[in-house]
Formats: C-alpha cells, structure tokens, sequence
C-alpha cells in the first residue's frame, strides 16, 4: 500500500515525464513560485532554516534553467537566450543576497520578476504543446 506521500512522488514523476518542454519549464517555474512563497512564509516566523531551504532549492533550479537554455536556433533564439540567462543570473545573485541577508525584499523581488515569465510560459505550453520551442532543449 502506498503512502499518500509516495502517491503524491509517483504523481509528480509521471507528469515531469510526460510533460512537453514547455510543461517542463512551467513546473519549474511554479516549483521556484511555490518555494519562494514558503521562504517569505519561514522568514516571517522565524524559521531562518526553512527560508535557507526554499531559497537554496529555488538557486537549484535556476541553476537548471541556466543549463537548459539553448542558443543554437538563430539570431532570435540566441538574443531570448541571452536576455534569460541575464535575468536568470540576477535572480540568483538576488536570493544569495536575501539568504545571506535575510532580507524578504529581494525575494519579493524575484517573485515579481518570476510570476509574469510564469504566466508567460503557461501560455507557451498551452499554445504550443509537442512543439520544440526556443530558448529551452
């Protein structure tokens, strides 16, 4: 029998697996939201820890979205590309910033920069879902 925990991990690696590229950076991005917002949450407790965690995963998957871009589709691909590594490196500066300094504000200011591209690539995924699309492999 499996847990409700299990069932939730089992869940999650199915659609991670069946999602298009697009699906796949719009998990990321909802995961980065989601860990963001439980940051402000620890911080507002007094739970310095947990806001380390959230901020260090949502560094994780920056990371990750750093790695995925892809320059080689042309001229406009290549400028995309350029203009999200830029703001994907400031986001991660910025959260550096806020754990070392325990400063909310810099977390609020990537969820703001962070939720348009969100809703940006929801659109994305729904308008082109099996496509190959730019900026991500």
């Amino acid at each position: 029998m499996y847990s409700a925990t299990q069932k939730i991990a089992t869940y999650q690696q199915v659609q991670t697996e069946t999602a298009t590229p697009a699906e796949r950076v719009v998990l990321l991005y909802q995961g980065m939201v989601r860990f963001l917002n439980r940051a402000l949450r620890c911080h507002a407790r007094g739970d310095l820890a947990g806001m380390n965690r959230d901020l260090i995963r949502t560094q994780s998957i920056l990371l990750e979205l750093i790695a995925a871009l892809d320059f080689s589709g042309g001229p406009e691909a290549q400028a995309i590309g350029e203009n999200l590594l830029r703001l994907y490196d400031y986001c991660y500066r910025r959260l550096v910033e806020a754990n070392l300094q325990k400063d909310p504000r810099a977390v609020e200011e990537v969820l703001g920069l962070l939720r348009p591209l969100l809703t940006a690539w929801e659109e994305v995924a729904q308008k082109t879902a099996g496509e190959t699309l730019v900026a991500i492999r």
